[in-house]
């Protein structure tokens, strides 16, 4: 039997446990009691999944090689490892909704991830992953993910989901860090909030969310390449994006970290744990 993988709500961190532990308690690193489900059906509702390594077919392939010429073109980042993983319980997320568009409607699919290319980049010292889902051969919006020393006062996140629905975005999260957001914009500039599959087009409901992890913070983005045509993955404006984040926090950080918290589950925490080791 395979064994049960459970997202902790006040961490974010993926813990894993061996089979016979299913409908029983549990416990994560960071303190907090965990109930093993004892079946997958809530697992899979969280978007929680298993998987397994796989060769690269060739629509995954197309995509390292669109990156590798995207890094040949700027220094700064080196491509250090590539793995294509098969999800054994394809992630099917409300947080992310599609539409195909029809004659005259548009009539609502529901994206499944079936495979996810995990792409480890290195700046310096510093790790960024790279995350890319599939649904079937389309390749979806992909996110990135970092951490980040120190940590600030409070979760912050830049969403489409919010108290107002906001289409164009909106700053969620504590008063004072959210209205000093505001008047950054490098923290959240060039978003794309749709990602184009052949007839499909998925709108994304979030696009920032740094919270707390262990001491430091943990930085994920999630936006669609670069218009219909495009094949950019812009890992070099994630950089900034983060360069930003990193100058915004200095005059909101604090020793006593607040709990964590993800408003959105982003494919990115299957790795928390293996980034946090490297850059430990």
């Amino acid at each position: 039997m395979a064994a049960l993988f459970v997202t902790c709500s006040s961490c974010g961190r993926e813990v894993s446990f061996g089979p016979k532990a299913r409908g029983q308690q549990g416990s994560c690193a960071c303190g907090a009691t965990l109930l093993l489900e004892p079946d997958g059906a809530a697992a899979r509702r969280r978007g929680v999944a298993r998987w397994e390594e796989v060769e690269r077919a060739k629509h995954h392939d197309k995509a390292i090689k669109a990156l590798e010429k995207e890094l040949s073109k700027k220094p700064g980042l080196e491509l250090m490892a590539v793995r294509t993983l098969r999800l054994d319980d394809p992630v099917s997320s409300d947080e992310e909704r599609a539409a195909q568009k029809a004659a005259k409607d548009y009539k609502p699919v529901n994206l499944r991830v079936d495979t996810l290319q995990c792409i480890q980049l290195m700046r310096g010292n510093e790790w960024v992953y790279l995350l890319i889902p599939y649904y079937g051969a389309h390749r979806m919006a992909h996110e990135f993910m970092s951490i980040i020393q120190g940590t600030l006062v409070a979760p912050l996140y830049f969403d489409r989901d919010g108290p107002r629905k906001h289409v164009f975005g909106q700053w969620v999260g504590d008063d004072v860090l959210t209205q000093a957001a505001r008047a950054n914009k490098e923290l959240i500039r060039g978003i794309e909030w749709q990602a184009y599959l052949g007839r499909i087009h998925q709108n994304l409901l979030w696009g920032l969310q740094v919270v707390p992890f262990q001491g430091r913070t943990l930085h994920l983005m999630q936006t669609a390449v670069r218009g219909v045509l495009s094949t950019k993955f812009a890992p070099h404006w994630y950089l900034e994006r983060r360069d930003a984040l990193i100058g915004f926090g200095g005059a909101y950080a604090t020793t006593t970290p607040p709990p964590a918290q993800l408003r959105h589950q982003p494919l990115a925490r299957l790795f928390v744990d293996e980034l946090h080791r490297k850059q430990s």
